[in-house]
């Protein structure tokens, strides 16, 4: 069965009255590559989200002390240079999660955005991808697979979500055990 014109405008007016609820989309598509090195006295994270699970749900990240830095997409990546030293990431979801990260300059460091099923919506993760764990050696078939993104509009972020967001992380990192801190945190030697 065919839709008639009609309908299709119809369809075509509420998807653009659901979008624009959600205000402007921050982020756009790259055709290049990842960049090869970040500036000096900089580090490059490469947030890589290999599966199309819950390809609706987009994941807002964030870093304590820089704001917002892009919106993990499914089957996406994302890179962003920051300063290199001590940072903590934060991820938006219904449930937050957090990753700590000591980057050293000149390097690229990987992490991957996981989703979740939930048992009233999707919620996602930051795993630390490590030279020496298994999700290493799945990167560069995830980056390959993964279509790159790039934030265009950093203002399309209500400052209030901001700091809500970064409030529940800080909520979320002081609840972690041992061993859910070590899958999220990225040491200096973990960047490439």
């Amino acid at each position: 069965m065919r839709a008639s014109r009609s309908e299709l405008v119809l369809i075509a007016l509420l998807l653009a009255l659901v979008s624009g609820c959600a205000g402007a989309d921050p982020m756009r598509e790259v055709a290049a590559p990842l960049p090869n090195l970040p500036r000096p006295g900089h580090a490059m994270v490469v947030f890589v989200r290999p599966s199309s699970y819950a390809a609706g749900r987009s994941f807002p990240v964030y870093a304590f002390g820089r704001g917002f830095l892009g919106v993990s997409r499914a089957s996406s990546w994302f890179a962003t240079e920051l300063p290199a030293g001590p940072v903590t990431f934060c991820l938006r979801s219904r449930s937050p999660a957090v990753l700590r990260a000591a980057l050293a300059p000149g390097k690229t460091y990987y992490v991957e955005v996981e989703a979740n099923w939930g048992f009233w919506s999707t919620s996602g993760d930051l795993l630390a991808i490590k030279p020496s764990g298994d999700r290493w050696r799945e990167r560069e078939r995830w980056l390959a697979e993964s279509r790159g993104l790039t934030l265009a509009d950093s203002s399309a972020v209500d400052g209030d979500d901001v700091a809500e967001a970064l409030a529940d992380c800080k909520e979320e990192l002081a609840s972690y055990d041992d061993d859910e801190l070590a899958e999220r945190t990225l040491q200096r030697k973990d960047g490439r």
